[in-house]
């Protein structure tokens, strides 16, 4: 009844007279809209996968809690990136993921650079210095090293290094 109804008010409208379908027409509706609640799904359950760590959280016992902000680590990375003299840091990301905490770090570097070395001697004194100075090594369960370039230039790095170190003497003093 409700689906000649509908048929009947649409075949009023002059340009689908004899050829519109009312069952085509709601199934192709329901698949549409099914279609969009999936896609929508998958792009809510990524971006909610990939979510920023603001800050680590470690319970240090009876006598409280250790809180380091994710702008604390990136100044802390910042400072030992800073003596690599072929590496440019573009940026630093910290994530939650499901298997602990990953940091990322965006680098440009220099065409000469010999990344089988850096890679892993760059991965160790991170992870050297997180445990020795920070205390947060096994929080932190994978660190991803991403190259976005070859073309840094030495004089930058240099420029931009002797700032960041400059930085940490100051507040040393």
């Amino acid at each position: 009844m409700v689906i000649s109804l509908a048929n009947a008010a649409f075949c009023r409208l002059p340009f689908c007279c004899d050829q519109f379908d009312m069952e085509s027409f709601t199934t192709g509706l329901l698949a549409g809209l099914a279609l969009m609640l999936i896609v929508g799904l998958i792009v809510h359950l990524c971006m909610k996968g990939s979510g920023a760590c603001k800050l680590i959280h470690i319970v240090d016992g009876e006598n409280g809690d250790f809180n380091i902000t994710s702008s604390a680590v990136r100044s802390f990375l910042q400072r030992i990136v800073a003596d690599y003299p072929q590496l440019d840091l573009n940026s630093i990301a910290l994530k939650n993921t499901r298997n602990g905490l990953t940091l990322d770090l965006y680098l440009n570097v220099l065409p000469e650079t010999d990344l089988v070395t850096l890679r892993k001697t760059l991965r160790e004194r991170i992870y050297a210095e997180l445990e020795n100075k920070l205390g947060i090594a096994e929080q932190i369960k994978k660190v991803n090293i991403d190259i976005e370039g070859f073309d840094a230039k030495a004089e930058a790095i240099a420029k931009r290094n002797r700032g960041v170190l400059n930085e940490a003497e100051e507040e040393g003093n």
